[in-house]
């Protein structure tokens, strides 16, 4: 892999931004995100870190987004790995975003039981949003579900609304790792429309209307579900309005009705931080058209953190915990317990020849980058990067963030003088020197 920057590849930049997530999940809902703000390009699914980098890496994509850490998983350590075998990135933001879980139904199956039961009552463009008419209709809908399949993500996160299914009858069944869930039920749907329904299209000056021609079979005939992420079922780019529960207008995503939403335990979102990676740029030259004096590992640090204009820096240090002359990495992670910096060790147990630990740092910069914080750090940098102890240490990412991921502020306790006791000391051993002396001249 080459290093520095070449101006001729980079003009064969397509412009998408390449993720890795499920298709149309949150990680989609990011790359569309970003896409927007910097005027074009649109998002490219891959399935992989691996994958997403190296679209990113051999200037094919403009940007990378990968997940780092997720509110049921924790930290993505697949990524992590992936990320210390690639050096031409760097991270320039982190983005967080959330969803909830929602019962769908497919609305090819909706549709054709309506028109069974009303023939020539087919909605009109943009009528049916990704809820049913009313609550009423919502309802009606949700009782014809005998079988809702769910994937193993969302038998972790909807397992009390899994229960409730099963206790009114329906059978749920898991999908197998790796299906989408999205595209695997439409296609059960399709298999079960009834071959010999016939619809015809009626035109108008004002509107059409579909008339169908369908068996008593189509009419009494019960539906499956699926266990979505609200967003996926509605359709990113739908137009939804939650005022209404309708669509904007023919833009809309109409593959899924939704019959019951937030579904997720406890009605909590599911939340997913993503790393947001650009190609490293090539070294730049000096005033005089040589390169740059080489930074210490310390003085690159400090550079970076003295860039970032947000509330939050968080940097990503990789050290390794074994391997000849390792040890443990207590000499590290002390300096910061005594320093009241927050941190969290993920071990990526995927290596465990050297078993590295990635370190993931906050900084607090509300009051700015204080000396005495200035110098924690400085000190864990010259710790991590001395030879002698090999950690073999790489500084991953450091960037701004406007959110905390750890709750609660920790100061750290300073050492406070034992006065009182001091004190007491002080008492006790002066009225020993007086009995002693008392003791001593009655003696004599």
């Amino acid at each position: 892999m080459a290093d520095g920057f070449d101006g001729k590849q980079s003009s064969l930049n397509t412009g998408f931004i390449a993720y890795q997530d499920e298709e149309h999940g949150l990680g989609y809902k990011v790359a569309q995100d970003i896409c927007g703000n910097v005027g074009g390009g649109r998002p490219s699914r891959r399935l992989t870190t691996s994958d997403t980098l190296s679209a990113l890496i051999t200037s094919k994509a403009q940007k990378a987004i990968v997940p780092l850490e997720n509110d049921r998983g924790g930290y993505d350590t697949a990524t992590l790995s992936t990320l210390l075998d690639f050096k031409e990135y760097v991270v320039r933001e982190e983005r967080a975003s959330t969803d909830n879980y929602c019962l769908a139904a497919p609305s090819i199956s909706i549709h054709e039981i309506a028109q069974a039961s009303f023939p020539g009552t087919y909605a009109e463009k943009g009528a049916v949003g990704p809820f049913p008419r009313d609550r009423q209709a919502q309802a009606t809908y949700r009782k014809r579900v005998e079988v809702v399949y769910a994937s193993h993500d969302a038998f972790e996160r909807c397992e009390a609304t899994i229960e409730e299914l099963r206790a009114d009858g329906i059978e749920v069944r898991r999908l197998p790792d790796g299906t989408d869930p999205y595209r695997e039920v439409l296609n059960l749907a399709r298999k079960e429309l009834d071959p010999n329904r016939k619809i015809r299209t009626q035109m108008t000056d004002n509107k059409h209307t579909m008339i169908s021609d369908a068996t008593a079979s189509s009419f009494a005939k019960p539906l499956i579900g699926v266990l979505l992420p609200q967003d996926v079922a509605v359709g990113v780019d739908s137009g939804y309005n939650e005022a209404t529960g309708k669509a904007h207008g023919a833009e809309f995503n109409g593959d899924y009705v939704i019959l019951q939403d937030r579904l997720a335990d406890g009605a909590a979102d599911i939340t997913t931080r993503f790393l947001v990676l650009e190609r490293k740029p090539g070294p730049k030259k000096g005033n005089d058209g040589k390169p740059p004096r080489i930074q210490t590992p310390r003085e690159k640090l400090m550079k970076t953190l003295d860039g970032v204009t947000s509330r939050y820096a968080r940097i990503l240090l990789k050290v390794d915990t074994r391997g000849e002359r390792t040890g443990n990495i207590s000499d590290i992670t002390n300096l910061l317990v005594d320093a009241g910096i927050h941190f969290r060790p993920i071990y990526l147990h995927d290596r465990p020849d050297t078993l590295p630990a990635v370190l993931e740092i906050e900084l607090d910069l509300q009051l700015g980058l204080t000396a005495r914080v200035k110098k924690a750090i400085g000190a864990v940098w010259d710790k991590a990067f001395n030879k002698a102890r090999n950690h073999d240490p790489a500084m991953m990412a450091a960037y701004g963030s406007e959110t905390s991921v750890f709750e609660g502020i920790v100061m750290p306790e300073l050492a406070k003088p034992p006065w009182m006791t001091i004190l007491m000391l002080s008492i006790l051993a002066l009225s020993l020197a007086v009995a002693m002396a008392v003791v001593y001249f009655r003696i004599t």
